[in-house]
């Protein structure tokens, strides 16, 4: 098997996270060393300690994404400890569900805090530090191009992800770092479930939702952590040198149908 990311040193944002920790994971079979960043320690660590025995090596870094601080912080240690930095990843959100009618200004703000600030914040940071031949990879969302009804804050703070993502593809192009977009649909996670109850409601049961959402996948399922993890290892490794400002869709064709 073909090893990717020999060499490489990456920053996971949001590790911790359902799909951030597939990411770490799939970094470490590819040869990477990774800092598994999050806010939450005791998640993060217990990452960390799963993920002990995939070869390469992982270690835990804290992050207030909300806080410019924290990134430069996380950034110089990330250098310092290892002597260079490659590859930066985003897979993060913050902030309450909520309609156009009932979501609160501090809600709304919330929402922002981490989700696109945070993520601007992080690129910055790492830009400032990271060698030629970098990639950062941006989690996005499918909500951020069809919106949400009664999640108007995360959908757009994801599509803020998105124009910040190309705008910055295209200044740090000059600096021979790279940034892309993985876009991911309906995806097996913790959040996913909870989604998937609230939908519910007293009224329903939540697999019975479940299936009426993938009834609209042309791919038949929904999609696991890995699916989004294979996607952003591309991405980040050399294979994707001549792409930059690309957005992937990780959606069993959602956007499609």
């Amino acid at each position: 098997m073909t090893v990717r990311l020999v060499g490489k040193v990456a920053i996971v944002a949001g590790g911790a996270g359902g799909i951030g920790a597939e990411i770490c994971r799939r970094f470490l079979e590819e040869g990477a060393r990774v800092v598994c960043a999050d806010k939450s320690r005791s998640r993060a660590e217990e990452v960390v300690s799963r993920l002990a025995g995939v070869d390469g090596a992982v270690s835990f870094g804290e992050l207030d994404a909300t806080s410019p601080e924290s990134w430069n912080a996380l950034a110089a240690d990330t250098v310092a400890r290892f002597g260079h930095l490659d590859i930066l990843v985003t897979a993060f959100y913050s902030g309450p569900a909520g309609s156009v009618a009932d979501l609160s200004d501090a809600g709304w703000q919330a929402c922002f805090a981490a989700t696109s600030s945070g993520v601007f914040f992080g690129m910055r940071a790492c830009s400032a530090l990271m060698r030629a031949g970098g990639a950062m990879v941006n989690i996005a969302s499918t909500m951020a191009h069809g919106g949400a009804a009664d999640n108007i804050g995360y959908s757009s703070a994801k599509a803020a992800v998105i124009a910040m993502s190309r705008s910055a593809a295209a200044k740090l192009a000059a600096q021979g770092i790279r940034v892309n977009l993985v876009t991911p649909g309906m995806i097996q996670t913790w959040a996913l479930d909870s989604t998937l109850r609230a939908l519910a409601g007293a009224a329903g049961s939540a697999e019975q939702v479940r299936q009426t959402l993938v009834g609209n996948v042309p791919l038949g399922r929904i999609g696991q952590p890995v699916d989004v993890a294979n996607a952003v290892v591309y991405l980040a490794s050399d294979e994707a040198a001549y792409v930059t400002g690309a957005e992937l869709l990780v959606d069993g064709g959602t956007r499609t149908a």
